[in-house]
């Protein structure tokens, strides 16, 4: 049997078979603090930007998080809205966001991302109606 437990929201250790094996330290917009962006990326669709996406890196509890925005919302209905991911690219671990029509900026939860893992954003601004049934893409290098 597996048990997860929480100490002082610090760390997580899991109880396997009467032993304690330490997991990744939880990050928490509280310890958080002063990231900066390691990474600067365009959304771009048939050679126009729509947006960008940033990875940030927090080094005060070694996460990464997306910031996406978009300047292609000039008015409400302009766009479907946006959609952004920090995905860990050793790892299946992924954090999203998601912004609703007419809303310039989302950012994803942060993501454990202290060596060996290295993590990665994507960010995605819907342009339907004015765009047609397309989509201005952006990720950034993994850091």
């Amino acid at each position: 049997m597996i048990h997860r437990l929480i100490f002082r929201a610090a760390a997580t250790t899991v109880l396997v078979g009467g032993f304690l094996f330490a997991a990744d330290a939880p990050a928490s917009a509280a310890t958080c603090t002063s990231p900066v962006v390691v990474y600067h990326t365009p959304l771009t669709y048939a050679g126009n930007t729509y947006g960008y996406v940033d990875l940030e890196y927090s080094t005060a509890c070694h996460s990464a998080r997306a910031h996406v925005h978009s300047i292609y919302v000039t008015h409400p209905g302009i766009s479907h809205g946006l959609i952004g991911s920090i995905n860990r690219v050793n790892s299946t671990a992924v954090e999203r966001c998601t912004a609703v029509e007419g809303a310039q900026d989302c950012r994803t939860p942060w993501l454990y991302d202290l060596d060996p893992y290295k993590a990665k954003a994507h960010g995605d601004v819907d342009l339907y109606p004015t765009g047609g049934y397309h989509d201005a893409v952006g990720t950034t290098p993994a850091y």
